[in-house]
């Protein structure tokens, strides 16, 4: 929730505060939509391959000592 809301919210605002008054204009202002989409796409797929791999991990080792 919190890497959704950070990349959604966060980098579109950031985006809007600085691309959009360098180059005034509606294209400007819309390419912070997929911008936002493939960086929250990309930062969920990492987290949940981190979460995975740890998860996966832990388990392996507790079966081991079992």
């Amino acid at each position: 929730m919190i890497l959704t809301m950070l990349g959604v919210c966060v980098l579109r605002m950031f985006w809007i505060f600085l691309a959009v008054p360098r180059h005034r204009d509606i294209l400007t202002l819309m390419t912070a939509y997929p911008i936002s989409w493939i960086t929250t796409s990309v930062a969920l797929s990492l987290s949940l391959f981190l979460t995975r791999r740890r998860y996966l991990s832990q388990r392996s080792e507790s079966e081991k000592s079992s």
